[in-house]
Parts: structure tokens; sequence; C-alpha cells
């Protein structure tokens, strides 16, 4: 019964990982044949290793974002704020005791549906490989002078691969691992449990010179 409606729940996160997707093809240049906004976006566009990364983790980066907005949300939702909004429109039947935690727990719960569903499938790891494979037909100077980026990229990319491969063999294993990444960004997010400390990611950050 809980997986079934975990399943249920989890398309809010699903959309919002199709429609990543879809605006990063309209970023990058490319057209949408297709959009299946709780399973598949097909597209067709002249896209380089860059564009068809992007394209295939945005869902990462949009969902995992959105997640932690409205897990920070939550924690720092003060009863004077939508709360007491509430409790005034209603006349008193929703008394900011009640509104609250109830709000903070409809923040929670997006937060981690929506973080659930950030994890690229197989074939969004796949792409980046094809659009490699596909461009060296044609062999540049551009691409001749990137390549040694792009297999840095590509190798760096075989870990997702790997992991998205497993997860689409095994429906057990897959669901455990969006479980589990939920649960790692709502800890995160929230300051319940700091699994990736900030200060570590932005510190190689804070010495470089800002382009003017």
């Amino acid at each position: 019964m809980i997986l079934y409606w975990y399943l249920k729940v989890r398309v809010i996160g699903t959309i919002v990982h199709e429609l990543a997707h879809a605006l990063t093809v309209y970023l990058c240049g490319g057209h949408i044949d297709e959009l299946g906004i709780t399973s598949h976006v097909n597209h067709r566009g002249q896209y380089n290793l860059a564009h068809q990364m992007a394209i295939s983790y945005a869902p990462l980066l949009v969902n995992t974002t959105l997640a932690v907005v409205f897990a920070r949300w939550a924690v720092e939702l003060a009863p004077t704020g939508l709360p007491q909004t509430l409790q005034g429109v209603t006349s008193g039947v929703l008394p900011v005791i009640i509104t609250t935690p109830l709000l903070q727990l409809l923040a929670l719960g997006l937060a981690f549906v929506v973080a659930a569903a950030a994890l690229p499938s197989y074939q969004d790891a796949r792409n980046p490989y094809g659009t490699f494979r596909h461009r060296l037909q044609r062999v540049t100077v551009v691409r001749a002078l990137t390549l040694p980026a792009a297999v840095v990229i590509l190798v760096v990319g075989t870990l997702p691969l790997a992991l998205s491969y497993l997860r689409s063999k095994s429906s057990l294993f897959h669901i455990s691992t969006e479980v589990s990444y939920g649960t790692v960004v709502l800890l995160q997010s929230t300051g319940t449990y700091v699994v990736i400390d900030p200060a570590i990611v932005l510190a190689p950050l804070s010495g470089l010179t800002p382009i003017v």
C-alpha cells in the first residue's frame, strides 16, 4: 500500500524531471517532437557533447534545487506568515497551530518526491555517448582540440551510467536508490544531517577573480 501511494505521488517529481529535459532542449536549440510529462521527451537537434550532457542531467540539477527550496521553506516557515494568513482567511477555522505543521509536512513531502525523481534514467545517461560517437564521424579542428576534455567528461560519466544501468535492471534497486537520494537531499537541506558541507564545496571558488 505504501509503495502504491509512493508511486502515485512520485509522478509530481517525474513531471518536474521531464519539464527540466524539455526546457534544456529548448535552451540548446533543439526541437521537441513529443512531450509526455509523466514519461518521456522526444526531441531532435544539432547538439554537441555539452548540450547533450546538459539535456541528460538537467533534472538532476533542477529537481534537486527545487527540492532544496521546498525543504528550506518548510524549515524556515514562521507561524506569523502564511499560517497566520490562512487563519485569518478561514476566520480561525484553521488555526496557526494546525496549519503550520501541515504546510511544513506538505512542503517536505513535495521536496522528497521531487528529489527522488532527480536521478537520470539509463537512456539519459547513454545519450551523451551516442552524441560523442555521432560527432566523431566528422572530425573538425574544434572537435579534435576538445577531444581530451570530452573523453574526461565521458569517463566521469561512466559512474552514473553504470548506476542507471543497474537501476534499469531491478525495480527494487531503482526505487531504493531514488528513496535514498530523496532522503539524503531532505536531510541535507533541512540541516538534520549534513552529508556534504557547502563550505567545502564552495571553497575552491572563493579564490577565483570575478570576470568583469
